[in-house]
């Protein structure tokens, strides 16, 4: 407003002045000097101007001239005079341009999100200063932190003038505090209670000292009100309406109040439901696709989840433009609902090219081989899809998007595209770390998980601990075969202390070389075999005092050094896990069997079953239930061997307990001895990390386990079952994998060994 009134009066004033001025006749004028100006060049006002040489210059054009020059917003003063009797002279006072911005105080809005907002109002470096624009500015950042729920915010302007006609502006921001929500009331709910609606939504008048679910702002109080919306529209109240919302400011500005006043309308519940159009896919699919039935309260969330199955099932069937439209028919009198869902699958398409991007390392052929959409193939969603899982599972890329786009100037082609991230593959590590159940442990190790790009898996080192000393070399190929056959042939040498491990004193020397192969089966399902020739020695210290009386009497009784023997290994694993590392749906089996073949030294076998689902629930909570049976023993008169025991307790087992703790105490040194049974139970919600937005690093659940170790089957008893709960946390680190428990054992017994905190980690240098 001040700009304006300034603007009016200039112009009054250049026009009383002009026509005052009026002793000179109309002229022709022969130039045109301009003066005063210093940033803007004589050629803009000359483009602005509306008289031009050789024009008549009458009392009409000088005003006209003004207006012009004015509207520009160039100039704070303009003024015209006349020289030589045909030389109009412009003199004109240039409003300063802003030399910079500057912010300070501002911590809930970055620099850059302040500045792109500045700029879209006009204000920025080099345009010319508006001090009415700047009061429009400053007004503006307010509105935004009101947005946020900082209504205490303060915001002030220093303008300093520079050289040149030049003033650089500093906007000085205190944010002030989140205002506080002190009540919110509904008004005009008769069908649920305000605590059933206060329920639905996320701001809290009542949130914990940890939550900031109590603190108003403009966006989350439009999500919350959809939410309530989205409430009312499942449970069959179609012409539900959010009628207004006041949110009233106490004075101190601290605080608000929040009302919000609705109208319910009536219930409707479903009359008919139909399916027309092009139905192209086979009736029972389409029925059982249906969410809603005649009699049930009409649901948008099972209309929307229709629509969407139907299109899944259509994209299955290659038609990838297909549309799916709802036409509800409202019965106002009898308040129910009618529902045609429409079906226009369009024409089949077809893939024209499937594109690989960001693949810097990685061999094209590795990334395609895993895909099962192909070029000049029919599309079929799911391949896609498919093949965007099998690439994340592969552990070489840190994300994996996958897009289509239509072939310009076409109804029936598409392009898919799949972009990968890489990540590292390859490391030469060398590592400290510390483990309750294994003590200080070192490590050295050359892997490449993806050789030179060819995805084949190249592996030596050295692991040290307190329990184990392990070398080891193995090569992986995963498509040894074209046909997906993969080969895994390794050799190791591995030293144990028992005793480290909380068992009896003797050590364990064990040399292995082997060979396995692993078949593909179908898209989910593998079958591997394989054999291992190990050698393995028994040593006993000196004193055996500490050493259970069944290791002592198997050496003595069978005698020798080293023991000899071929296995052959066979197994079979279903694995439809979404990713490799932290999945969250899925499922995967793994039966293994470990069989002595006769004339070894030992002849024995070992069955291990293992089963785990992901079940992903509402609000980014999945559900990980796990089952795992192990069982051995000797197929012929040879006792099976002790150390083949199985032992039970610790954070991969049963949390809550020491590592290799639970079942059968030997009366001699109080060590647990094992078992050829052991069963295993674990339950795990999966929560997201609090304070972390990305959370392809960090893993934090609420657990359950459950188990025993029996020595042998007949002593099985589920009453021997020990259980623990607790929190755990896996954090994948730079300084390497990070595993903590908080567990709290539940039914443990005298002769048990619990511990609550247990952790894992190790750090690379």
């Amino acid at each position: 407003m001040v700009f304006k009134f300034f603007l009016k009066v200039s112009f009054i004033l250049s026009l009383f002045i002009s026509i005052s001025a009026n002793a000179f006749d109309s002229f022709v004028v022969s130039d045109i000097r301009v003066e005063g100006v210093q940033r803007i060049s004589a050629g803009t006002v000359f483009n602005y101007l509306p008289i031009k040489i050789g024009d008549t210059v009458s009392e009409k054009s000088i005003p006209e001239a003004l207006k012009a020059l004015y509207r520009t917003g160039f100039f704070k003063d303009i003024k015209f005079y006349v020289e030589s009797s045909d030389v109009l002279v412009v003199s004109a006072l240039e409003r300063p341009a802003i030399a910079d911005i500057e912010f300070d105080g501002n911590k809930d809005i970055a620099d850059e999100d302040l500045e792109k907002s500045l700029k879209q109002l006009g204000l920025y470096k080099g345009r010319v200063y508006d001090k009415a624009l700047l009061t429009k500015v400053l007004s503006d950042l307010k509105r935004q932190y009101f947005a946020r729920g900082k209504y205490s915010v303060r915001i002030e302007s220093v303008v300093t003038p520079l050289v040149r006609n030049r003033v650089n502006i500093k906007i000085d921001i205190s944010e002030g505090k989140i205002t506080k929500i002190h009540q919110i009331s509904i008004i005009g709910n008769n069908n649920f209670t305000e605590e059933e609606l206060l329920d639905e939504i996320k701001l809290d008048s009542n949130a914990s000292i940890f939550s900031s679910d109590d603190q108003y702002s403009k966006h989350k109080l439009s999500a919350d009100l959809d939410k309530i919306k989205q409430f009312y529209l499942d449970k069959g109240y179609v012409n539900f309406t959010v009628n207004s919302t006041q949110v009233s400011i106490t004075p101190d500005k601290k605080g608000v109040y929040i009302t919000i006043n609705l109208t319910e309308g009536k219930k409707y519940t479903v009359n008919q439901v139909k399916i027309s159009g092009n139905l192209i896919i086979e009736q029972e699919k389409l029925d059982n696709s249906v969410k809603l039935r005649k009699g049930d309260v009409f649901s948008r969330r099972a209309v929307s989840e229709t629509t969407q199955e139907i299109v899944r099932l259509l994209g299955e069937k290659g038609y990838a433009f297909a549309k799916v439209n709802p036409l509800p028919d409202f019965d106002e009198e009898k308040n129910t609902i009618d529902i045609n869902f429409f079906i226009d699958p369009g024409n089949k398409t077809y893939v024209r090219r499937i594109n690989i991007y960001g693949n810097e390392l990685t061999a094209d052929h590795v990334i395609r081989r895993e895909l099962r959409q192909f070029e000049q193939s029919l599309l079929s969603t799911n391949k896609i899809k498919r093949g965007k899982e099998r690439l994340n599972t592969l552990g070489f890329f840190k994300d994996v998007k996958v897009e289509t786009k239509p072939v310009l100037g076409t109804s029936d082609l598409i392009d898919v595209n799949y972009t990968v991230e890489e990540q590292s593959t390859g490391s030469i590590n060398a590592g400290l770390g510390f483990s309750q159940s294994e003590g200080l442990m070192f490590n050295f190790s050359v892997t490449q998980r993806n050789f030179l790009g060819t995805g084949n898996n190249y592996s030596v080192g050295v692991n040290t601990s307190d329990v184990n000393t392990l070398y080891h070399f193995s090569v992986t190929e995963p498509y040894f075969t074209k046909e997906g056959i993969s080969r895994t042939w390794y050799v190791t040498h591995k030293k144990t202390d028992q005793d480290a491990a909380n068992l009896s004193s003797y050590y364990i020397n064990r040399d292995a070389l082997g060979l396995s192969f692993s078949v593909p089966v179908n898209e989910y399902n593998r079958y591997g075999f394989g054999f291992d020739f190990e050698s393995l020695n028994v040593e006993l210290p000196g004193d055996t005092s500490y050493t259970s009386q069944n290791i002592v009497d198997f050496v003595n009784n069978d005698g020798g050094d080293y023991y000899n023997t071929l296995k052959f290994n066979a197994s079979w694993k279903h694995d439809s896990r979404n990713r490799h590392l932290f999945p969250d749906q899925g499922t995967l089996v793994d039966i293994s069997s470990n069989i002595a073949v006769p004339g070894s030294e030992f002849q024995y076998y070992k069955l291990g079953y293992k089963q785990t689902h992901f079940f992903p629930l509402m609000d980014k909570l999945t559900m990980r239930l796990t089952g795992n049976v192990s069982l051995g023993g000797a197929y012929s008169s040879e006792a099976y061997p002790p150390f083949e025991n199985f032992f039970a307790g610790g954070m991969s087992t049963i949390r809550g307990y020491k590592d290799n703790t639970l079942g059968v105490v030997d009366d001699k040194t109080g060590k647990a001895i094992g078992g050829k049974l052991r069963t295993i139970a674990n339950a795990e919600l999966i929560i997201p990390f609090p304070g972390v937005k990305d959370s392809s690093a960090y893993r934090l659940a609420v657990f359950v386990d459950g188990g025993y170790v029996y020595q042998d089957v007949k002593d099985f008893d589920f009453n021997d079952f020990r259980y623990a709960s607790g929190i755990s946390a896996i954090w994948v680190s730079p300084l390497g994998l990070l595993r903590f428990s908080l567990g709290y054992a539940l039914n443990e017994k005298p002769s048990d060994e619990t511990q609550i905190f247990q952790f894992t980690f190790g750090q690379q240098f």
